[in-house]
């Protein structure tokens, strides 16, 4: 997420966004839980981690266009507190050289892909979460998150980034 749309949700709105917390819903894998040593990692400081990572994904593909705008959402960390949550955001770009943009990835976040295929195929997160792929994928995992990048296989095209953030607190 670039930094101009990051300032489009405030911080005085993360309570607004954080409504389905209440409501319990917890779609997708499950993301690693905030230590009780660490009560000021927030929302807010979980998403900007993560879309570090993301713009360094996204950096990595040549002559790359955002597509649409990222869809961002947050839900509540099963087995935490109230008022504990994560982030899904889904970002799509077109990139000019897939192949190379994909090996980029691959080399600079080697130490953390922990899936990688070129056809449909079901694949598991760390926590053990499964998740249908339907085309070629690159699955990253970290402390930060899980970063599942999709494409179509060609030179050039569509390229999503599916990110599951690290839980944090409300606030």
């Amino acid at each position: 997420m670039t930094k101009t749309a990051r300032r489009l949700i405030p911080r005085r709105l993360v309570p607004l966004l954080a409504l389905p917390l209440l409501a319990g819903c917890a779609p997708g894998p499950v993301p690693p839980s905030v230590p009780p040593s660490e009560p000021s990692t927030t929302l807010n400081d979980v998403l900007e981690t993560s879309d570090a990572v993301v713009d360094e994904i996204v950096e990595a593909f040549p002559g790359q266009e955002p597509a649409v705008p990222p869809v961002l959402k947050v839900y509540a960390c099963p087995g935490e507190a109230d008022g504990i949550g994560y982030w899904i955001e889904v970002r799509s770009f077109t990139a000019a050289d897939i192949p190379a943009g994909v090996s980029a990835v691959r080399e600079a976040f080697a130490d953390i892909e922990t899936s990688y295929g070129t056809s449909k195929q079901d694949i598991e997160y760390a926590d053990g979460t499964p998740w249908s792929v339907p085309a070629h994928h690159v699955l990253l995992e970290d402390d930060s998150g899980s970063y599942l990048l999709t494409h179509n296989g060609e030179q050039s095209g569509m390229v999503s980034i599916r990110t599951v953030t690290a839980c944090g607190a409300l606030g």
